[in-house]
């Protein structure tokens, strides 16, 4: 083999790129058909971020090794990087069916389904990875953040550990189990982990904004906004640290010139798609501060159309299966079942259970009463999602005393680590909603407080915040108002249902209105004694990791009561709710 090609190989393979090009450019002339030229040429390239040269030579080394995988890896990477996700899992499909025990090709391939919005096919292929790597850490980080996506931060956790246990300096898994842990609610030991990746990794956008992000969910909002505005400094070109930027503030006219930036950064065609969504988001909320209703709005609407593709491609909301968990719920828990089943409950009064639609108000009501110095916040958990139905018996409309015994230990235990001595602990995880029969079955003697909020305030919220969660409706205007209506449906159940006094309903307006007579007929139904305190829920210092974190550190304020005022031209689908009430 030609010596400046075995150099030029170990330049490229050391990420030496510049030499790498230079000395395969000159193989090339010599030796025009050979596949390694230009396999190692393309990976030269693509590192340079020279991608129409990296395709190119990617494209002639498939042409020249049409059975090599490798080949129709580095062609499927240089089509990611260049965002075309089609092109990309098809190459990296090839290269899988070539080489199938190859985890690097199964691990890109995932990356590619995940932008086209196809999660379940993106998830196999990380497990595919993994299985045959078991020290993946991409395949593993990416798991861990397809968990965050689903408010699962236990099973993020999981692959967190698994990356540092593979590596304990992994930056990945040390920026995993950060995340994990603001999710959490455990700011103390996310810094811990921030700090690692800081420390080794000082050069790099992304770690400012984890960092960033960190703070936010503690509070420190001023000192969050320095480390966004040092990760824009070091990298122009991206979306979470300006959305970062303003979702914590109100803009006025003085941050024009931070709203030209962004419209600029988002004209640029080199703009990563994800980076857009978020700058959609960005510049939604810039304009509504600002009083421009109609940009704001056709930004969220991008934003929206974005996040829908990136989650969910072409796949469809299935309205007819929804309505029909709700039938289900309607059918199966009425009064007679309640009535029947709660004897055989926990006798702990620990739990409060806030639910509500999203955006009603749950966060607040969490603030306010976690204020109080006997009540911990254990934020959204997603437990009952997960173990409603493993304590009924079959047909699934009977308890089965020991199975809910079980359940129902488990449940408080999980409670108790946020709340070790606590009398009361919150959890707000909204849809629990749905569950609000089987709630007082487990736990009668816990409170179950309801939030309600005028209905295009709710879904005009919704379609305005960009939401870590994966939900399959929350980015079509009828697929939002469709599920408010079933939530509708549900609760109007549950008020005929539920015994008189078990379920305590807020009004989002009352409280921040008239708030101390609601905050303590709030504190009353929870069983406790007053404590001023819970006037003061902007004091509480506890990490938040809901969209809602910068907004219930304020004083309690009424500005986002009627706001869909200011959008009614533009609410669309969103009109047919003005005459409903929740």
């Amino acid at each position: 083999m030609d010596a400046m090609l075995l150099v030029g190989i170990a330049s490229a393979r050391l990420e030496r790129s510049e030499e790498a090009v230079s000395m395969l450019s000159v193989v090339s002339e010599r030796a025009p058909d050979v596949y390694l030229v230009y396999y190692w040429l393309a990976s030269a390239h693509r590192r340079l971020k020279n991608l129409p040269q990296a395709l190119e030579m990617a494209q002639k080394a498939v042409s020249l090794g049409p059975k090599e995988a490798q080949g129709y890896h580095q062609l499927g990477l240089c089509y990611l990087e260049l965002q075309a996700w089609d092109q990309a899992a098809k190459q990296l499909h090839t290269a899988a069916k070539l080489a199938p025990q190859m985890a690097a090709t199964h691990a890109s391939l995932g990356c590619a389904l995940e932008e086209l919005g196809r999660p379940s096919d993106a998830r196999e292929a990380y497990l595919r990875a993994v299985a045959l790597n078991p020290k993946h850490i991409n395949a593993l980080s990416q798991l861990g953040l397809m968990h965050i996506h689903q408010l699962d931060y236990e099973g993020a956790t999981k692959y967190a550990k698994l990356i540092l246990a593979a590596d304990p300096d992994a930056i990945r898994g040390h920026a995993l189990m950060a995340a994990v842990l603001i999710g959490l609610n455990k700011p103390a030991e996310a810094k811990a982990h921030a700090d690692r990746v800081l420390a080794q990794q000082p050069d790099k956008p992304d770690t400012f904004t984890l960092y960033g992000t960190m703070l936010q969910a503690v509070g420190q909002l001023d000192e969050a906004d320095a480390y966004f505005r040092r990760s824009i400094e070091m990298e122009k070109l991206q979306g979470y640290p300006y959305y970062g930027l303003v979702r914590a503030r109100k803009l006025k006219g003085t941050d024009q010139e931070l709203v030209d930036q962004m419209e600029k950064v988002l004209l640029d065609p080199a703009l990563p798609r994800v980076f857009r969504r978020d700058l959609e988001y960005a510049l939604g909320k810039a304009h509504s501060d600002l009083g421009q209703a109609g940009q704001a709005m056709a930004h969220y609407d991008a934003g929206n159309a974005l996040l829908r593709q990136q989650r969910f491609g072409v796949a469809q909301f299935d309205a007819r299966h929804f309505s029909k968990g709700v039938d289900y719920v309607i059918r199966n828990f009425g009064a007679e079942f309640i009535e029947a089943n709660s004897v055989h409950g926990s006798a702990d009064p620990l739990p409060i259970f806030v639910v509500g639609m999203m955006r009603s108000g749950t966060t607040l009501a969490e603030q306010i009463l976690s204020s109080h110095p006997a009540i911990a916040g254990a934020g959204e958990r997603r437990f009952w999602m997960e173990h409603r139905q493993d304590f009924l018996a079959p047909p699934g409309n009977r308890v089965d005393p020991k199975r809910l015994k079980d359940v129902c230990e488990a449940y408080v235990g999980l409670l108790r680590e946020f709340g070790r001595d606590a009398s009361r602990v919150v959890d707000k995880l909204p849809t629990n909603y749905g569950h609000v029969g089987l709630l007082h079955v487990a736990f009668p003697h816990a409170a179950i407080i309801h939030m309600r909020r005028h209905p295009v305030d709710t879904c005009l919220s919704i379609w305005m915040t960009l939401n870590s969660a994966t939900v399959e409706w929350s980015c079509v205007k009828k697929n939002i108002v469709f599920v408010y209506n079933e939530y509708l449906r549900v609760m109007e159940h549950w008020r005929r249902v539920m015994p008189p006094g078990k379920m305590f309903e807020v009004d989002y307006e009352d409280l921040v209105t008239d708030p101390e007579p609601t905050i303590r007929a709030m504190v009353e139904h929870c069983g406790m004694e007053w404590d001023d305190r819970c006037l003061r829920p902007q004091d509480n210092q506890r990490a938040i990791a809901t969209p809602s974190d910068w907004q219930v550190r304020q004083p309690i304020y009424r500005s986002s009561v009627e706001r869909w005022r200011m959008f009614e031209p533009y609410l669309g689908e969103f009109a047919e709710l003005l005459e409903q009430r929740p």
